[in-house]
């Protein structure tokens, strides 16, 4: 699946900064994080939680990394309606999410994250982030075995969110017209053509 970091380059250098600074390296902290004459202890706790899961996903302990997504997603039950402050946070937890359950090969839970994500985005009103998780979701079900009992409920919620996406695609010009459209679509119709049926 592929990966995708929205929230604008100030969210991300203050990760990166704050991860910098988790590791120790105190010499490459100051200038993405903007942190020179602040402790970590004054970072926002997002983004120390956030530091950490990239931390533990670089060094390849996929665990850890669960483990924190697991703290985060905790305080957003999916039983519960996600505030439109929170929409591009837990947005994000859940495309991440979605990332390490498929690295696990947890090809279902996998899916609901990223399912989930693109439902968030949507009511964001993010095309671009909508699509990329629904195209996250054609790459699950793609490696979903023929007979798998799961398959037929989940390309039918695929089917969903393939025409939401488009239509959030269709009406942003900022995002019709630029590659990312053609991705998706292109990513899309290879799925769709790959699951017709054979004479």
């Amino acid at each position: 699946p592929m990966r995708g970091e929205g929230g604008g380059e100030g969210a991300t250098l203050r990760v990166v900064g704050t991860a910098h600074y988790l590791l120790g390296e105190f010499d490459e902290m100051g200038t993405p994080l903007g942190l020179e004459q602040r402790t970590a202890s004054s970072a926002p706790d997002e983004y120390m939680e956030l530091a950490r899961y990239w931390i533990a996903e670089a060094r390849g302990d996929l665990d850890a990394a669960s483990r924190v997504l697991r703290e985060q997603l905790a305080r957003y039950p999916a039983d519960r309606p996600v505030a439109d402050g929170d929409l591009y946070g837990v947005a994000l937890l859940r495309h991440r999410a979605g990332l390490l359950a498929f690295a696990r090969g947890d090809l279902e839970e996998s899916f609901e994250h990223f399912r989930r994500s693109a439902e968030l985005s949507g009511r964001l009103g993010s095309a671009a982030s909508t699509a990329l998780s629904v195209a996250n979701m054609a790459r699950v079900v793609a490696e979903l075995a023929p007979a798998a009992p799961a398959r037929n409920r989940l390309v039918a919620e695929l089917e969903a969110e393939d025409r939401q996406a488009s239509r959030l695609i269709d009406r942003d010009p900022t995002v019709s017209r630029q590659p990312v459209a053609a991705f998706y679509h292109d990513a899309l119709g290879v799925h769709w053509l790959a699951a017709a049926p054979r004479d």
